[in-house]
């Protein structure tokens, strides 16, 4: 479980928290999608994935571009 704490802490990241156009925003996000994404990425990150590569990678580069990577 993602406590209501940790999801303000990943809010606060959020390049685009003062956009307009961001789901915290704009009232698009009415059923907490953020705050559930937040929680599934949690969670898969204890599932093992040695035999699941690609999950692995999807969650590596998700964490990656959330720390303002960007795609070369």
């Amino acid at each position: 479980m993602v406590e209501k704490a940790e999801l303000d802490a990943i809010r606060g990241f959020s390049q685009a928290i003062d956009s307009a156009y961001s789901p915290y925003n704009n009232g698009t996000d009415i059923h907490n999608w953020m705050e559930i994404k937040a929680g599934v990425k949690a969670l898969s990150k204890l599932i093992p994935t040695s035999n699941n590569v690609e999950m692995a990678k999807a969650v590596e580069y998700d964490s990656k571009f959330e720390g303002g990577a960007r795609v070369l």
